[in-house]
């Protein structure tokens, strides 16, 4: 679980070594997920729950 394979050159790559931003919302640190690939520049929020909060007035 805790090696990822690289499509490119099929070598395993461990969770320390994908990619890392930290949430605009709660400023947790956040890990590269396989269903953000395709857009991971544009990711800004950890969760749903962040990107509701961000948005509701406090």
């Amino acid at each position: 679980m805790g090696k990822k394979t690289d499509k490119k050159s099929g070598k395993s790559v461990k969770k320390s070594d994908l990619p890392t931003k930290i949430c605009a919302c709660c400023k947790r640190e956040m890990v590269w997920r396989k269903k953000w690939e395709k857009n991971w520049d544009n990711v800004i929020y950890c969760s749903d729950a962040c990107r509701e909060r961000r948005y509701k007035p406090n």
